[in-house]
C-alpha cells in the first residue's frame, strides 16, 4: 500500500537530485527569454504527465495510449471550478446548479481534478486490468476515442469543441515545480509499495507471479488509479495554465508526446520519465525556434514547416533503435527484487 512509512525504501537520493533539477528550471524561469519561460513552464507539466505514465506502463509493462483521456477529466475538472458562474451560465448551461455556483481557488481546483481523474481512473481501469499486452494498449486507446468524442459534442455539459474560459488564476512557475515535486515523490512512494513489486514481478513473468500469490488485476487496478491522480493534477494545471480548456488539447498528439518522452527517457525508472520529458521539451524549443526560421549575421534560415514533427518522430525512432531501454539504461534489477513465499516476502499471498 502507499503510505509515508514506505519513503525509507526509496532512492531519497535519486528523488532529491530529481527536485534539484525541477528547482534549477524554477529558478532560470525569470531570467530566461520569454520563449523559453513558456518552454519551461510547458516542460514542467508534461513532467508530470509523463510520471504518470510510467507509474502505470513502467511498473505493470502495458503501454496505455488512453492516459491524455484521464488528463482530460482532470483539466476539465478544474476548468469547471475555476471558471465563473457567468461564464459556465454561457457555455455549459446543463451543469447542475450547484456545480455551477461553485467557483473554487487554484490549489482545491487541481486537486479535485486530481481526484476527480483518480475515480474516473478507477472505474474504467477495472474492466481494462485484465487485459495484457497490446490488447491493453489497444483498450487504453479506445478510451481515448471515447473520451475525446463524448468531451467534442456533449455542448451543454462539457462545452463542446469551444471548451470553456475565464479562469481566476493561472499558476506561476513555482507552483508548478511544487506540484512536479509532489508527484515525483507520489510516484517514488508507489514505486516502494509491496503493491508496486508485485506488479513489476507479473511484468517480467505473469504466470510466474500469478503462481506466487499475486492477484495481477489488482495489483494493476492500485497503479491505474495512483497514476490517474497524477495524471489529473497534470491535466489541471495544464489547463490552469494555457486559461482554457478544450478537448483538443488533449489529443492523439498529446498523448503520442507522452508515450514518446517516457520511452526515450526510459520506461522502468523515474529518473527516465523525467529526463524524457526535460530532453525532448528543450528539443521542441530548439527545434520550434529553427522551424520559424532565423538568422545569424548574414546567414538567413526560411521557416521549415513541419519540422519539429519530423525531429520528434526521428529522435523517438532513433532512441528506440539505439536505446531500447531508454537514455537512463534498464533499472530491472534495481526495482524487481526477489520472489518469495515466506510472510516477509516481496510478493506475498493476497
Amino acid at each position: 500500500m502507499l503510505n509515508f512509512r514506505t519513503l525509507r525504501n526509496a532512492n531519497v537520493i535519486e528523488l532529491t537530485l530529481l527536485a534539484l533539477v525541477v528547482v534549477i528550471f524554477a529558478v532560470l524561469q525569470p531570467i530566461v527569454d520569454q520563449r523559453s519561460a513558456g518552454m519551461i513552464m510547458q516542460g514542467l507539466v508534461m513532467l508530470m504527465l509523463v510520471v504518470s505514465l510510467y507509474v502505470f506502463s513502467g511498473t505493470s509493462g502495458i503501454l496505455s495510449f488512453g492516459h491524455s483521456a484521464i488528463a482530460l477529466v482532470g483539466g476539465y475538472t478544474a476548468a469547471v471550478l475555476s471558471t465563473t458562474t457567468a461564464q459556465k451560465l454561457l457555455t455549459v448551461p446543463g451543469l447542475p446548479g450547484f456545480v455551477r455556483d461553485l467557483q473554487v481557488g487554484q490549489f482545491w481546483a487541481t486537486l479535485a481534478g486530481g481526484l476527480a481523474s483518480a475515480v474516473f481512473g478507477a472505474l474504467v481501469w477495472a474492466p481494462l486490468v485484465r487485459l495484457s499486452g497490446i490488447r491493453g494498449a489497444l483498450a487504453s486507446f479506445a478510451m481515448l476515442l471515447v473520451v475525446i468524442n463524448v468531451a467534442s459534442n456533449w455542448q451543454s455539459v462539457t462545452g463542446g469543441q469551444t471548451g470553456l474560459g475565464g479562469f481566476n488564476s493561472s499558476p506561476n512557475v513555482w507552483t508548478l515545480a511544487l506540484w512536479a515535486i509532489a508527484v515525483m515523490l507520489v510516484a517514488s512512494l508507489y514505486a516502494s509499495s509491496s503493491s508496486a513489486r508485485r506488479l513489476r514481478a507479473s511484468r517480467e513473468d505473469e504466470v510466474a507471479a500469478q503462481a506466487c500469490g499475486v492477484n495481477v488485476p489488482r495489483a494493476r487496478w492500485i497503479a491505474a488509479v495512483v497514476s490517474s491522480f497524477i495524471a489529473g493534477v497534470g491535466g489541471a494545471l495544464f489547463t490552469q495554465y494555457l486559461g482554457a480548456y478544450t478537448p483538443s488539447m488533449f489529443s492523439l498528439n498529446l498523448d503520442f508526446l507522452i508515450v514518446a518522452m517516457l520511452l526515450v527517457g526510459g520506461l522502468y525508472s523515474l529518473r527516465g520519465a523525467v529526463l524524457g520529458a526535460i530532453a525532448l521539451t528543450v528539443a521542441a524549443g530548439l527545434f520550434g525556434y529553427v522551424e520559424n526560421g532565423f538568422s545569424v549575421g548574414a546567414l538567413h534560415v526560411g521557416a521549415l514547416p513541419g519540422l519539429q514533427q519530423v525531429a520528434f518522430a526521428v529522435i523517438t525512432l532513433a532512441a528506440v533503435l539505439l536505446r531500447p531501454n531508454g537514455l537512463v539504461g534498464d533499472n530491472l534489477n534495481i526495482t524487481l527484487g526477489p520472489i518469495r513465499r515466506s510472510p516477509r516476502s516481496d510478493v506475498s499471498p493476497e
